[in-house]
């Protein structure tokens, strides 16, 4: 009796221990989930990257009318006469990943200067995952037929990358296995891996994560063919009568870029290349600020608006001494800007907006069949033979699953089904509302040509009714993107984006 009255008593116990644990974590969820540690460096809430994923959506627009890709707006290669000319190149810092457009601090560089001088323009050269090297590349064989007077290389710590160095990441959280834990306390799971790989990459695994995978870019080796790379680049803009500036951009005030842009520097000055090394700037502005006050947003650490604004305010100064201007500008002046004209500074919110003005064709929305089939009449110089299988469409980036439906299952079923019979696209929304009113985004895609279009349905007064469609780059097939990269469709002309401005 004794030894079932301690069994029972030992088994009471493991029952309370495991109900405390499974409420503690249910406890755990909860706090999490109402964003109680949000301030946390490591872990990043669902909410706050889809703030991130929807930024970067609106970028993306804008840079799809680029015709590199670039977060900025098209630009002609002849220049404009009598203006002068900068470019600002770089990565995702230059591409604005998760900043508007406006924070971007080459934008924010070309406002200052275009509200000082009446004859300047700023290119922003910036694509996301781009190092040196590879900027270097896309200098020589395209920035360089731009007529530049001075090439701004925005540096990053991870400039120094020479594709020869492998990014490693734990990806246990992913397994199967443990799907029940994560759909029972997904938060939890999310903050708990988030802080267990940190710790591994810390300790054990000294070769996985991000700033172990930075730490190879910095050795002996490495720094001695990246000077190869600036050399190159020192004397093909010496080649072009281009001054180069080499300015280093820090996240933040943290002394791990201190430390990084000091081995830097002694390979610039061994190149004769000049230099504008931001971190004091950074450091004596910012270090009372938390670091992530300082991130572009909740859930991305590149450079915010604060940061960002150092960059140009600092830049700006720089390059607007007068001794600076003389050796820019070969002793050419700048034309001061009236103080009642408009800026030349086109924003972000033109940009956005231009999306849908400069690249249009209109389309016949001829009517409704049924209950909830919409017909498109597709224009006559749409690239696609008649009755090509493979259109796909899309609402808000999803693609729609049922494209080879009958018009008889779209009338009276709706639900996202699709047809495309002969000039004509027959379609539902996913949820059988009025794509007329809904607002939302379709885009068509014929797969074989390598062309995408965007249809964008949109009401105004609940009268006008118009789709619009904008060509936009395939990275699937670049070979066709190179020659269909200069031509944008306007309302059904052949239009030149390199005469567009």
């Amino acid at each position: 009796m004794q030894l079932i009255k301690l069994l029972k008593e030992i088994l009471s116990n493991l029952m309370m221990i495991l109900l405390s644990i499974i409420l503690t974590l249910f406890l755990l969820e909860f706090i999490l989930k109402k964003g109680l540690l949000d301030d946390s460096l490591i872990y990043i809430p669902k909410k706050d990257k889809e703030l991130d994923n929807k930024i970067n959506y609106n970028n993306c627009l804008i840079a799809e009318k680029n015709i590199y890709h670039f977060n900025d707006i098209p630009r002609s290669i002849e220049r404009k006469q009598g203006f002068k000319r900068i470019a600002v190149l770089g990565d995702s810092f230059i591409w604005g990943d998760g900043v508007t457009y406006d924070v971007i601090w080459s934008h924010k560089l070309e406002k200052m200067l275009c509200d000082k001088y009446d004859n300047i323009e700023v290119l922003s050269w910036g694509y996301n995952g781009w190092n040196t090297y590879r900027e270097l590349l896309f200098f020589s064989n395209e920035g360089k037929k731009y007529d530049i007077d001075m090439l701004i290389l925005g540096f990053v710590t991870n400039d120094t990358d020479l594709n020869n160095s492998e990014q490693k990441y734990f990806h246990w959280q992913e397994s199967p296995k443990l799907n029940f834990i994560k759909k029972t306390f997904p938060t939890l799971f999310d903050f708990t891996s988030s802080y267990i790989n940190r710790f591994l990459e810390k300790t054990i695994y000294k070769d996985y994560g991000y700033e172990n995978w930075e730490e190879k870019l910095y050795t002996e080796d490495n720094l001695k063919e990246y000077k190869k790379i600036l050399n190159y680049l020192k004397k093909t803009c010496d080649t072009k009568g281009i001054k180069l500036l080499f300015v280093f951009t820090p996240n933040n005030y943290r002394e791990y870029f201190r430390n990084k842009h000091d081995k830097i520097i002694p390979l610039l000055k061994e190149n004769n290349i000049d230099y504008l090394d931001l971190y004091p700037a950074i450091y004596k502005r910012l270090h009372s600020y938390k670091l992530k006050e300082l991130w572009s947003n909740k859930a991305n650490g590149h450079p915010g608006d604060l940061v960002t604004q150092v960059y140009a305010e600092e830049v700006f100064q720089h390059i607007t001494n007068e001794e600076h201007l003389k050796k820019i500008f070969k002793g050419e002046q700048l034309t001061l800007h009236p103080k009642n004209k408009t800026s030349n500074y086109i924003d972000g919110k033109t940009a956005i907006s231009n999306y849908f003005k400069v690249d249009i064709r209109q389309v016949d929305f001829i009517g409704k069949e049924g209950n909830f089939c919409y017909i498109v009449r597709l224009p006559k110089n749409f690239p696609v033979s008649i009755n090509k299988p493979n259109l796909k469409l899309y609402e808000n980036g999803v693609e729609l699953s049922y494209s080879n439906s009958s018009l008889e299952e779209i009338k009276n079923q709706g639900k996202g089904k699709y047809m495309h019979l002969n000039d004509k696209i027959y379609f539902s929304a996913t949820d059988n509302s009025n794509p007329k009113k809904n607002g939302k985004l379709y885009k068509l895609i014929c797969k074989d040509v390598a062309e995408e279009f965007y249809m964008y349905l949109k009401s105004k007064n609940e009268q006008i009714n118009e789709i619009r469609l904008a060509m936009v780059y395939n990275s699937n097939a670049p070979e066709i993107y190179s020659k269909l990269s200069n031509i944008y469709i306007k309302w059904g002309e052949t239009y030149n984006i390199n005469k567009a401005h």
